[in-house]
């Protein structure tokens, strides 16, 4: 088990709202919480655009970034406070969160890791599927109308500089709908119809998709937060899939 040894404070853009939110997040010894909601496969869900932690009262959005750095460092015990609905976008990738909390991490006590049996989910050609290994493991596909991308972690971490990507043709439809008012060429890779991105820098890193969908299914998988033995295998994974995949595995744990 691992908490932080300080107080660590950000604040940025919502990639959905638009507004500036303030977070904090602090040493605890009760699990993760986002504004005293406790992380567990039932509290969180995942829709189309990102993943959500709620409650009949409370909705706090696009947490998924942020858990991926926690589960990198093994921290299971944080609470994590803001003043909006939607944990900040920063530049579109979960590195600035690796940076901001990687030299803050406190030991608390070993937790042994979970050997995982097989389960698998599936929704058209699109799985989630895991089987028991010696080592925790996940290979990750993706295939967006001909654009093929492959990723493996563990690997270095170069894949944290992944930023959130979207279509072109879908930025006014969400934009009408009151969300990605915080987008930007900044925080986000956009493709046009033919898989050509149109911001000036092009792909930050190789296979950049595929590295940001590793960073999504990390994050959406931290929602058991215990250390896990497994061979995971992900071909088109999205957060509504991989929250399906996570509720299943919690069931034979």
């Amino acid at each position: 088990m691992r908490t932080i040894s300080k107080t660590v404070r950000l604040s940025g853009v919502g990639l959905h709202s638009g507004e500036i939110i303030h977070v904090t997040l602090n040493p605890s010894l009760r699990g993760i919480s986002f504004n005293n909601i406790r992380v567990n496969p039932e509290t969180v869900i995942g829709s189309s655009l990102c993943t959500k932690i709620q409650t009949d009262e409370v909705q706090i959005s696009t947490i998924e970034h942020l858990m991926c750095v926690l589960f990198i460092l093994g921290i299971d015990n944080v609470n994590i406070t803001l003043d909006g609905n939607e944990i900040p976008i920063l530049d579109g990738s979960a590195e600035e969160f690796y940076n901001l909390l990687k030299d803050f991490t406190k030991d608390l006590n070993d937790s042994n890791p979970v050997e995982v049996p097989f389960v698998e989910v599936q929704e058209e050609d699109k799985f989630i599927r895991v089987k028991p290994s010696n080592e925790f493991r996940v290979k990750l596909k993706i295939d967006f109308n001909g654009l093929v991308q492959e990723f493996e972690y563990p690997n270095d971490l170069e894949f944290l500089k992944a930023r959130t990507f979207c279509y072109l043709r879908d930025i006014e439809y969400m934009q009408t709908h009151g969300l990605a008012l915080g987008g930007s060429l900044h925080n986000a890779i956009v493709l046009d119809s033919d898989n050509r991105v149109i911001n000036p820098d092009g792909f930050r890193v190789e296979n950049e998709l595929a590295k940001h969908k590793m960073i999504d299914f990390l994050g959406d998988l931290y929602a058991i937060q215990v250390p896990l033995l497994g061979e995971f295998e992900c071909f088109k994974p999205g957060h509504q899939l991989n929250n399906r995949f996570v509720r299943e595995l919690s069931k034979v744990l």
